[in-house]
């Protein structure tokens, strides 16, 4: 995907991974160590009480052996805390700056000019989740896909699903795109949908939940006729989600029962 990027300037990509590394598992290690500390540790006591100080020194050694794994375990626990990560607000930042290029990408993808655009596009924002079709294609090339909770306490996703609207004189034309945070493995597609043909535009409000908490997540679709959707999974009570679905209403009512093939000034398009 050929998009303007400085998105290096705000974060590398080993900051991005950085941000979505998951703790060391080290209990095993930690157990382990534990274990083998204390048979070497009560092996050298029975030295000290059976007057061999001769086996001290190797009791000592053997110990020092035995505690690796523990001190292996605790090193890497500390070098994940003391890493300099992004926060989360950097992340979405980030996500944010691809915006502009992705928008005038989506314009190239689909072969339209400026002029032709009623207003300014419009844009929904998803994110990946865990078990859908979407994750098993980026799964299937051995590419990573992450969700993990913030400390402002939002999910924050590995790849996240630009949807674009562009309103025609006839027809709104759409570009969905993938930021992808861990790989550069991305997916990208277009579809024409005639206001003729489009059903509605619905959201559907559900809880989703994710380790001991459930939020509270709506799916946005844009539907036609055939039986063909276009959406993406996002956070209910998103700001842009509201905005668009307003949007697309107000304009797919003004094709279907007002003034056919109207302009675009009036409509409230909501800008990027």
């Amino acid at each position: 995907m050929q998009v303007i990027d400085n998105q290096q300037q705000l974060l590398s990509g080993a900051d991005l991974q950085r941000y979505f590394a998951y703790p060391p598992k080290v209990a095993r290690s930690l157990f382990i160590g534990l274990i083998l500390m204390s048979i070497v540790g009560l092996c050298t006591l029975s030295t000290l009480t059976s007057n061999a100080p001769g086996m001290i020194g190797t009791g000592l050694f053997l110990l020092f052996l035995a505690s690796l794994p523990f001190d292996i375990a605790i090193v890497r626990l500390i070098w994940y805390h003391v890493q300099a990560k992004p926060t989360d607000a950097q992340y979405e930042a980030w996500v944010r700056s691809w915006l502009p290029g992705m928008q005038k990408y989506g314009m190239q993808r689909l072969g339209l000019a400026p002029g032709e655009i009623l207003g300014a596009p419009l844009f929904v924002r998803g994110i990946i989740w865990f078990h859908t079709q979407e994750s098993a294609y980026y799964h299937s090339h051995g590419c990573p896909v992450r969700v993990l909770r913030g400390k402002d306490g939002n999910l924050h996703a590995s790849i996240n699903k630009f949807t674009f609207f562009y309103p025609t004189q006839h027809y709104i034309a759409v570009f969905s795109g993938h930021v992808n945070a861990l790989h550069p493995l991305r997916s990208e597609s277009t579809q024409t949908y005639f206001y003729d043909d489009i059903v509605g535009v619905e959201t559907t409000t559900y809880g989703q939940q994710f380790e001991t908490l459930v939020y509270t997540l709506q799916q946005f679709e844009l539907r036609v006729s055939s039986g063909q959707s276009v959406g993406a999974t996002t956070y209910a009570r998103d700001a842009d989600v509201e905005q668009t679905v307003r949007s697309l209403r107000t304009l797919l009512q003004d094709k279907k029962y007002g003034t056919r093939g109207g302009g675009g000034g009036g409509m409230g398009f909501a800008g990027i």
